[in-house]
């Protein structure tokens, strides 16, 4: 027994005897931590700290767990990178390409992918200029989406399209990607121009993704510096060229906290599961506005970084789809079907053929993305108009006299029956077509154009577009 009349060790209740003289022992679930009325008030029970020290091992033990687990579907030596800027280089003509004879890694928290560069910095064997005799070469131009660096080379929309052309018609075929992220119709007709036409296709195609409206009217770009079209009364007038090169960065101001500083971009660059934690913050406008007002993270730039990082600012690109976007998207909508009827002209003179595909957003095809951009940007109820730009699209290849593709149905329609079996066409977090939305794609493109070396009726009689396809 204690001095105070308790057990040793008894750190609360009482022992209470009774007029009996008979000591009872306090029931289940009535201890209390009242003072004895013998001795000094007890000490408090560890137990807290314990459950405490246990919570945070149990912690620090999942994060290794997860940490270990990302790293083995990760392999070692690979990094993340949240895009592939260091894949290209300064060009005078185009703003940036991308780097000849390189291979490189990108690898995020939903794909990585090894990307070979030939000799001129295309994605795939080298190809040379001059056409051999019996082959039918197509060339595709675009951006990100027909680069497609989130999928294996073997499955990239230019890859799946020569393989069905080629099992279909039984021709030697040969589909050219020169697709480069970030480019808009301006750099793809720049490119066309001063490279393209060397290679002499037989059909051109020109991926159109929305966001090239907006950066057809723009000089600038997240990468860098691009060049820029004006409309002059003798037609298209090339500025901003020789693109300036980037400048050397300036030293970085005193932050508020380089320690904090430090230490993100350490876990960063070391830790699989920070990167994905952060990708679905920044995926989220509401964790990302949290996230920022907490100071753990910055409001990007919108010249600095691509649109799908988390805001409360609309990205500028996305004003196309207002329903009344104002001057500035009418200006850039001008400039894009002058690019357009350029380009048209430059393929007839090359006796290539020219296809327009347009490129569904997501948002487009998938309701639940749509409502989570208006969630995450706060826009009002009906504020936007997606399906307009592929009409607009449309209207102008319909007056310039070029075929069109629009295939936004046909990805819908996919999309519902994908969704019973649990699969989607787009990368969630980073919006581009996984293996099925390359596939799908080539699937309309090579259902489109029909028997190799035709187009559809409408192209073969020098006007008219298609606006859609059933995609059977």
């Amino acid at each position: 027994m204690s001095p105070s009349g308790g057990f040793k060790g008894w750190t609360s209740g009482r022992i209470a005897e009774s007029d009996r003289g008979q000591v009872r022992f306090p029931k289940r679930g009535s201890m209390t931590t009242e003072p004895s009325r013998t001795g000094p008030r007890s000490r408090p029970a560890p137990r807290l700290r314990v459950k405490i020290v246990v919570l945070a091992m149990s912690v620090v033990f999942a994060l290794l767990g997860c940490e270990v687990a990302l790293r083995i579907f990760v392999p070692e030596g690979l990094e993340f990178t949240a895009h592939h800027k260091l894949f290209c280089e300064h060009d005078p003509v185009l703003g940036w390409r991308k780097l000849a004879n390189f291979e490189g890694t990108h690898v995020t928290s939903e794909y990585a992918v090894t990307e070979r560069l030939n000799g001129r910095g295309l994605r795939g064997p080298d190809y040379s200029y001059e056409k051999p005799e019996g082959r039918y070469r197509v060339l595709v131009l675009g951006d990100s989406f027909v680069e497609g660096y989130t999928v294996a080379f073997e499955k990239t929309f230019t890859e799946r399209l020569a393989a069905r052309l080629r099992d279909r018609d039984g021709v030697d075929i040969e589909v050219i990607n020169a697709g480069t992220g970030g480019y808009a119709s301006d750099q793809a007709l720049l490119f066309f121009e001063h490279e393209g036409r060397r290679y002499h296709p037989d059909l051109t195609v020109l991926m159109f993704f929305d966001n090239d409206v907006w950066y057809n009217n723009q000089a600038q770009y997240w990468r860098g510096q691009k060049p820029l079209f004006r409309i002059s009364a003798d037609g298209l007038e090339l500025t901003n060229t020789p693109v300036p090169a980037p400048a050397v960065e300036p030293a970085a101001p005193a932050e508020s906290d380089p320690l904090f500083r430090s230490i993100k971009k350490w876990i960063a660059a070391h830790s699989r599961v920070y990167v994905l934690v952060r990708d679905r913050i920044k995926s989220s406008g509401a964790l990302a506005r949290w996230a920022v007002s907490l100071g753990i993270a910055e409001p990007p730039a919108e010249h600095e970084l691509p649109a799908t990082v988390g805001a409360n600012v609309v990205p500028s690109e996305w004003r196309v789809y207002e329903r009344d976007p104002g001057p500035v998207i009418e200006q850039a909508w001008q400039v894009t079907e002058a690019i357009i009827d350029r380009l048209r002209r430059k393929t007839e003179e090359a006796s290539s053929r020219l296809l327009v595909c347009s490129i569904p957003f997501d948002a487009d095809i998938y309701r639940h993305r749509l409502d989570a951009i208006h969630d995450q940007y706060d826009l009002e109820p009906g504020a936007w108009e997606v399906e307009q730009v592929s009409a607009r699209l449309g209207a102008i290849c319909d007056r310039v006299g070029v075929d069109y593709l629009d295939p936004t149905q046909a990805f819908r329609d996919e999309a519902e029956q994908l969704a019973a079996e649990d699969q989607v066409l787009y990368f969630p977090l980073d919006g581009h077509w996984n293996a099925l939305g390359h596939d799908f794609m080539a699937r309309l493109v090579a259902e489109h154009i029909g028997p190799v070396g035709t187009l559809s009726a409408g192209a073969a009689s020098g006007g008219g577009a298609d606006h859609g396809t059933d995609g059977e």
